[in-house]
């Protein structure tokens, strides 16, 4: 028997024969306000947190069981959930820098972390995940980007690594986390556009990579999948890459080193040339590729005039805009192109006509005389 908020549905795909919706937009028992993170516990019942700031329990069947409403919600909701070595319910709170553990009927059992940038503190944790010994995986950005791993009880940092860049083990906003069967770590670097992926010695076991929509391709990862108890995600990988040779693909604005697949050439990987960021003409629009983008060759770039807008409000309704342009930009006439009239052709006045005669050096018959 199934929920009220639960609905089944086919599904045209290739790996999922159906489909099953669960919940509906809102603020009651059972339904969401924008659903952030999952997770499912070891009984496979289903835990979602939402921008309300509660979370909610539902059964392997879809009925809803119980919710319960983080403390503090003032500077920000939660988001990330995960499931530790005793099967309580780890919830990440991002804009408060910690960690709580619940129980499955949502008793806050354990709370850790404090905010900053050493090791061992939190700024910005975004995700968590936990390997087969129990211990906590965590993620941040912003003040730190970087991975960090706990003791299951939170009071001891065991390891950090990581820092913002886009080269091999560095991040640019890490979102998700998940470990598999085999404690290896898989951390979705979302602005970098890829997956890295890394041992239990903190090596850089793979890295998938391809900016972009189409298939295989990812583009602002956010969420890890979830492993389910005894049941590991595998990746299975052919060859390691070499670190010394990547592929590029010509994708577009999205032109970013990736694996080798279909339509790319392996080479080693060079770092490209920077253009110099040409400046704006008068009336031309900010690109979001000018800074990569070279100046046509039948449109000369010139420097963009440095000018004042003066606006003046006339009435409620009426307002009068007036540019100025500094006088080192003003349009200035060449002297050889302005127009000059020889003397032979300019006209000239008699000397008896009454503008050449005395008639401005007479007395005014006006003046002020002297009484006498």
């Amino acid at each position: 028997m199934y929920g009220p908020f639960r609905h089944r549905g086919s599904l045209d795909s290739r790996w999922f024969s159906r489909v099953e919706i669960l919940g509906t937009r809102g603020r009651g028992p059972g339904q969401f306000n924008k659903p952030r993170s999952v997770t499912v516990d070891r009984d496979d019942n289903l835990y979602v947190v939402d921008m309300t700031g509660r979370v909610q329990k539902f059964a392997p069947d879809g009925r809803y069981l119980l919710a319960w409403q983080m403390p503090e919600t003032d500077l920000g909701r939660a988001k990330g959930l995960g499931v530790d070595s005793l099967g309580r319910i780890l919830v990440v709170e991002p804009h408060y820098s910690r960690v709580n553990h619940f129980t499955p009927d949502g008793t806050l059992a354990l709370q850790w972390g404090t905010h900053g940038t050493n090791v061992g503190q939190l700024t910005l944790p975004r995700a968590v995940a936990t390997n087969r010994r129990g211990e906590i995986w965590t993620c941040e950005y912003t003040g730190a980007e970087r991975v960090q791993r706990f003791s299951p009880d939170g009071t001891a940092c065991l390891a950090a690594f990581g820092r913002f860049g886009s080269a091999p083990g560095e991040f640019n906003r890490a979102e998700g986390l998940c470990v598999d069967g085999h404690d290896q770590l898989y951390v979705a670097d979302s602005c970098n556009h890829r997956i890295q992926v890394f041992d239990p010695r903190r090596s850089l076991a793979a890295q998938l990579r391809s900016g972009g929509n189409g298939p295989g391709r990812t583009q602002l990862p956010l969420r890890h999948p979830c492993r389910r108890r005894g049941q590991p995600v595998r990746l299975r990988i052919r060859q390691q890459p070499d670190p010394g040779l990547q592929c590029r693909r010509p994708t577009g604005r999205n032109h970013r080193p990736c694996r080798r697949g279909p339509g790319s050439v392996q080479q080693p990987l060079e770092p490209r040339p920077r253009l110099a960021r040409q400046p704006l003409r008068r009336g031309q629009r900010q690109s979001p590729c000018s800074k990569t983008r070279p100046p046509h060759p039948l449109r000369p770039s010139h420097p963009a005039p440095t000018s004042a807008i003066h606006r003046t409000r006339l009435s409620a309704t009426r307002t009068r805009t007036r540019r100025t342009v500094p006088p080192s930009h003003r349009r200035t006439v060449a002297p050889s192109h302005r127009r000059t009239v020889p003397p032979s052709h300019r006209p000239t006045v008699p000397p008896s006509h009454p503008l050449t005669s005395n008639f401005a050096l007479r007395p005014s018959p006006f003046a002020l005389r002297p009484s006498p």
